[in-house]
Formats: structure tokens, sequence, C-alpha cells
């Protein structure tokens, strides 16, 4: 509540500051700006649109499955049309243990909800709230009202986490270990993954395991800055930011690919602040990874729309609008590469240094030296 109580005296800073921008800037380039900016208020995201929201959410089913354990780590997500990727949403974290899923559908038509209606261990909302008001709102709420005093995992359903040592250990072993090495959030890094073949030629991904459709990245194009201490949390000197990657080759954009997905939503961790990241944490001196499967064949159905609609805000539809300018010019794009590669396990990531990953970490998940001595800088 700490940034709501500063709320008024940062709006009377932002107005004062958007009567000078739209002095220099003009008025079309000053105010849709500002707009985005005032949005991002914790006042506006999470006092004014917080006490709404409850009256906008719906309960569609309750969770049948076993209750998860105390040391369960609970999976969080906000959706719409998620269709193509929830088969492997679901059994990949399935497989690492996961018991209990928390999905709020935001006006899926494609068969979303019908398919999370059946799964015993789904808790399903509903909302038509607009997304590009409430994303951040959305995603706090569900977390405090289901999973407040426990780790969390917040991700798309286009993401799957991945770390070192996941063949044997569980995600509860890894928010156990976090927890008993002093910290309470880990950075995970979004590494995109694509196929061989266009998007146009791929199978539909209604139902199919995309981790086998698409099998290949690179990380030539990421570039990488200190993460940056500030709002009390607790940093490790080799934290770092990611922006770019292969949607900067394609696309010419430059997405910042970092965000703390994996955190322990209590002792004064604040989730979702700045976007993807969070205040008053004592961040892990490892990172893990996101693999991000985008790029399906309906990929391009949905930045046209994406591009139209603006439905993920002002900033965030530039990117779409720059995505769809060049698949409109190219409906058979690929996104391979002389630099492409195949993905094989996360230890590679080490490896290569797209992952951090300390002393203790390592042995925590049994790498071996050949496991990260090969290091190459991005």
């Amino acid at each position: 509540m700490q940034g709501i109580s500063r709320g008024p005296k940062a709006i009377g800073r932002k107005l004062r500051a958007l009567t000078t921008q739209i002095v220099v800037q003009g008025a079309a380039i000053a105010l849709p700006r500002a707009y985005t900016r005032l949005n991002k208020l914790d006042i506006v995201q999470f006092g004014i649109r917080g006490a709404i929201l409850p009256f906008r959410v719906r309960t569609l089913k309750e969770a049948r499955g076993p209750a998860p354990g105390a040391d369960d780590v609970v999976v969080l997500s906000v959706l719409r049309n998620g269709l193509p990727w929830l088969d492997t949403f679901l059994s990949h974290h399935r497989a690492l243990g996961a018991r209990r899923f928390i999905i709020l559908d935001n006006g899926s038509t494609d068969g979303s909800r019908e398919y999370l209606m059946s799964q015993d261990d789904v808790v399903l909302l509903a909302s038509n709230a607009p997304y590009r008001h409430y994303e951040n709102t959305f995603k706090r709420y569900i977390c405090d009202r289901f999973a407040k005093g426990r780790w969390c995992l917040f991700v798309d359903v286009d993401e799957l986490v991945a770390y070192p040592g996941m063949s044997q250990r569980s995600l509860a072993d890894l928010a156990r270990f976090t927890w008993e090495s002093g910290f309470s959030a880990v950075i995970t890094q979004m590494l995109d993954l694509y196929s061989d073949v266009p998007m146009a030629d791929m199978p539909d991904g209604t139902g199919r395991d995309l981790r086998v459709l698409c099998r290949f990245y690179e990380t030539q194009d990421i570039e990488w800055a200190p993460y940056v201490q500030r709002e009390s949390n607790s940093v490790p000197d080799n934290a770092r930011l990611h922006f770019g990657g292969v949607r900067s080759r394609v696309f010419g954009t430059r997405n910042c690919l970092t965000k703390t997905s994996l955190f322990f939503n209590g002792e004064g961790l604040v989730p979702f602040h700045r976007w993807h990241h969070t205040r008053n944490a004592r961040l892990a001196d490892f990172s893990i990874a996101l693999l991000h499967y985008p790029f399906n064949r309906q990929y391009r159905e949905k930045v046209l729309e994406a591009a139209a609609s603006g439905r993920y805000g002002w900033v965030t539809s530039d990117e779409y609008q720059a995505y769809a300018a060049v698949m409109r010019d190219n409906p058979r794009l690929s996104m391979m590469s002389e630099a492409s590669r195949l993905y094989q396990a996360p230890e590679q990531l080490v490896a290569e240094r797209f992952l951090e990953a300390s002393p203790s970490f390592r042995q925590w998940a049994g790498m071996s030296n050949s496991d990260y001595s090969k290091q190459r800088e991005i």
C-alpha cells in the first residue's frame, strides 16, 4: 500500500511534467505517453482499479483435485485464446510437480474456457475488464486472493519454466532451495523458441506439443545490462536485464526479456511492480529460463488482431505494429538463421551465459564442470 499513499503527489508531478511535454512535443505525442504513464501509477492500477476488479471477476470453477501442500508452487496465468498452448503448458508444469493452477480468462472465444473447465487441478476465473488497463491488476489480484503466503510461478500460457536440474528436482524443491538460501524471488530470462519451417507450414498447434514443434533458438542479438538495485530489492552482483533476441533480428524490436516470475508472495514482497518485477525482494544469485513459444501457426492472426485492437496498451501496441508490418509483407516468414541452434536442456544456457548459476546452485542442480565450462559472452 506504500505506492498508493504516494499516489496524489505522484499524480501532481505527472501533471506538471505533462504540461511541459505538451508544449515541447505537441499533444498528439505527449498525451498518449502520459496516459500510459498514468496507468502505471500504483494508485491507478492497484488503488482505483484494484477496488473495482473484484466486482468484475467471476469464478467459473473451483479445483477438484488434491489441495497443494504448503511447499508446493502455485502456477498462475491470465490468458485469452490460449487453446493451442494449453496442453503443453499444463503437462510441462504438472511434470515439475505443480498441483494447482489459477487461471483468469479474459474473453476467450477459441474453446480455452471449455477446455479448462474439464481440468481438475485448475481454478478458472473470468473477467471482461480490458486487459490494456487491468493487466497488472488482474495478476496481483489472483496472487493475493489465491496464493498469499505461498510461492508463486506467474507465467503466460506460451511460457514454460526451465532450470538446471529440472529432470530430478521439482518446482517445490527449487522454491525450498531458494528460500533456504535466503532469497524470496528468482529472476527469469525469456528465451524465444521457434520452428525450422515457416510459421504458415507448421501444423495446427492445438493439442500439439510445442516443445517438439519449436526446438530452435539463438542468443547472438541479446543485449544485456546490470539489473539495477531499486525499490528496496536486494540484488546480487551477477543479476542482468536482457533485451532484444530473435525478435530484434526479425522485427527490429527491443523487447525486455527479463521478469521476476518465481517469488514468495509474502513478507512484504510486492509483485508486478514496474510491470514484470517485484519490490522488497531478495533476488537469488542464479536465474532460470522462461521458454517462450509464441510462434505457432496462429501467430500471424494474433499479431494482426493485437495491432488493430490495441489490446495490450499503447506501448506494447507499438511493438505489435512492428510485428504486423513484417508479417503483412512476409506471410511465409521463417525465424531461422545461420545462428539458430537446437535447444536441448537448460544447462546449455548456463554454459552460454544466458543464465547465471552460483556455485551453490550448480551443486544443487547436479551440474558438472563440463556443463558450464565453455562459457560464451553474450
